[in-house]
Parts: structure tokens; sequence; C-alpha cells
């Protein structure tokens, strides 16, 4: 970041403090849902006036659930490089932990924020037969459980992956009905990612000792 002419990332104080501990005084420029159509604009002027930019996620990756795609595809249209650079991915760090298949799954992303609607994307979902990812907020994931719980089988294997490469990770696995009572009493606040095994119709019949089995090499923490 300190090769760059600017710095743009999500919130202020997120930002800055990460530049300040990597001692970076690279200038920030803001770029999030409140002003991203018109502070695009502004920075792809930058580019195609020479300037280069940086673009940092408040946490994961950028433009994954994050903003800035729009800056992306300006970028390319201009023919100006896109250069990624990897680092954490809640995503891919929650798959590779989950203890299920890998070979297919669906991204789901997040849901709407109204209740009926987020209902009615879950029936959708409820009909995608694989591996299913869902990201939401931290003070919605109680709601989410319990519109979970109405749509798919009560016994549908799932984990939730919390704090993701932070010191206090942790994981939680079981079936949505488990996990809905778990964290009905032992409320959660922090980042997750959920996944559903969705990837058969027998998963709808299995029961809590099956699912036991398969992920023996795991323990609750």
């Amino acid at each position: 970041m300190t090769e760059v002419d600017e710095v743009v990332c999500e919130e202020q104080r997120v930002g800055s403090t990460l530049m300040k501990r990597l001692g970076i005084d690279t200038p920030i420029t803001l770029l999030n849902e409140h002003n991203e159509t018109g502070q695009t604009t502004i920075l792809l002027k930058s580019l195609k006036q020479g300037k280069t930019l940086a673009l940092i996620s408040d946490a994961g990756t950028p433009v994954f659930a994050d903003p800035g795609l729009e800056l992306v595809r300006g970028a390319i249209r201009l023919k100006v490089s896109v250069i990624p650079v990897p680092g954490a991915s809640s995503l891919m760090s929650a798959l590779v932990c989950s203890g299920f298949s890998l070979n297919e799954f669906h991204y789901a992303g997040f849901l709407p924020r109204q209740a009926g609607a987020r209902l009615d994307r879950l029936k959708n979902l409820r009909e995608i037969r694989t591996l299913l990812i869902i990201l939401e907020t931290p003070y919605r994931l109680n709601a989410l459980l319990k519109d979970l719980n109405k749509i798919f089988n009560v016994n549908t294997r799932s984990v939730l992956a919390m704090n993701l490469t932070q010191e206090n990770e942790d994981f939680f696995r079981g079936t949505l009905a488990e996990m809905q009572k778990h964290f009905s009493l032992n409320p959660f606040k922090g980042e997750f990612v959920l996944m559903l095994d969705n990837q058969s119709d027998k998963n709808f019949r299995r029961k809590r000792s099956s699912f036991s089995k398969e992920l023996d090499s795991y323990s609750r923490k």
C-alpha cells in the first residue's frame, strides 16, 4: 500500500487503524454503500490520470459481499490492470474446516432483511440440492436460524463458523434444531458463515448419530 497513490476503504476508522498499525501514511478514500456511485466516478477519473489505487476491506476480501464491484468493472473497461492480493477469506476458511464435501456448493450470500422475502428466498434455496453457504449480519443470527427451521428439515446437518481467522475463532456443528436451541440460550454477536448440507434427499433422513460419526474427527469447542 506504500506504492499506490490512494488506499480505498469502506470505513475511515477501520482503514486508518490498519494503516497506522502498518506504519503507512498513504491518503485514504472512502468507498461504501452511501457514496459508491459518485465516489466510483471520481476514482475512475484518478485511474484515467494514471494514478494507482489499493482497494482494501474492513474484513475479509474486497468486493466479496463488499463495496468495490463498480470500481473493478470500471477499471476493466479502462483496461487498467486489476491485481488481486490474496488474503484471509471467511468463505474458503469456513468451507475447508466444515467437514462437508466441497465438490460443489451454492453461495447464497446475504438474505433479504424483510421476514417475508427472507422466507421466500429460503424456500427457493431448499430446492437447490447442494452445500449451501449463507452470510448474515451478527444481530440476525437467531432470526435466521428460526426461519431455517421453518423451511428446512430440522435434522439438516449444519456448521456455523464464527469469527474466522481471529483469536476467538470457533465452530458449532449439529442439526438445525440443535443449532437454534444452542444459540437461543447462548447468543452470539460476531461475524459468521453458515453452511447447510442440502446435497441430497437422504440428508433429510439422517439422525444426529449419523452426523456425529461422519464428523468424529471434530470436537465442538
